[in-house]
């Protein structure tokens, strides 16, 4: 929003200002405000101890909604994206705007490690009767040492950051009845494995 914002600004105050632009502006931070309100409304439901239960998910549509968010920032970072997602995936035992906050959560993290520009790779496929969905970036990577922290709440290396993105995240798979798995390498980069039970299996109690 913040970055969309002073560009409105400068445009406005040099009398540059093309109105079908700033429509497409304003659209795109109201959809940015109403992701921003489903991230605090999770942060509020972690902090009382309780999650959602119900509702369905689409993989394939939360991710297009995330990379459309955060599109402009990756761009102006020089960031290449890889998109590799499968239309038409197996529904996922979970809300639609939980996966659009975790996926925010996890490819916002992609993204910050990678300040001088990379590449992004997201792929989303079923296996089996679950959907998995690997996000990898060639950024700066983690330290054996902070790998093992970087779940625990508050834990941050970032300087603007809270420590709780990846919290909100296990939490999220765990309500899903799904597995997050994340492997790094200093100066090569990451890997998160994001595994989801499909509606029907989650239902059966598959992933238990």
């Amino acid at each position: 929003v913040l970055p969309l914002v002073q560009q409105m600004l400068v445009d406005v105050r040099s009398s540059r200002a093309d109105l079908s632009v700033l429509a497409e502006d304003l659209e795109q931070i109201e959809r940015s405000l109403q992701t921003c309100r489903r991230i605090f409304g999770g942060m509020l439901t972690l902090a009382r101890g309780t999650a959602q239960r119900v509702g369905q998910g689409d993989v394939h549509r939360a991710i297009e909604c995330t990379l459309a968010i955060l599109q402009d920032s990756l761009e102006r970072q020089g960031v290449r994206l890889n998109l590799e997602s499968v239309k038409g995936l197996p529904l996922i035992k979970g809300g639609q705007g939980d996966l659009e906050q975790l996926f925010l959560n996890l490819l916002a993290n992609a993204r910050d490690a990678m300040p001088a520009g990379g590449e992004l790779s997201v792929q989303a496929q079923r296996s089996g009767a679950k959907v998995e969905v690997v996000i990898q970036d060639s950024g700066c990577g983690i330290s054996p040492a902070h790998l093992s922290q970087i779940e625990e709440p508050f834990f941050t290396t970032k300087h603007n950051g809270n420590g709780l993105g990846l919290s909100i995240c296990r939490s999220i798979i765990w309500e899903m009845q799904g597995d997050l798995k994340i492997s790094s390498q200093e100066g090569v980069g990451t890997e998160v494995r994001v595994v989801l039970p499909m509606l029907e299996a989650a239902s059966a109690g598959v992933g238990k």
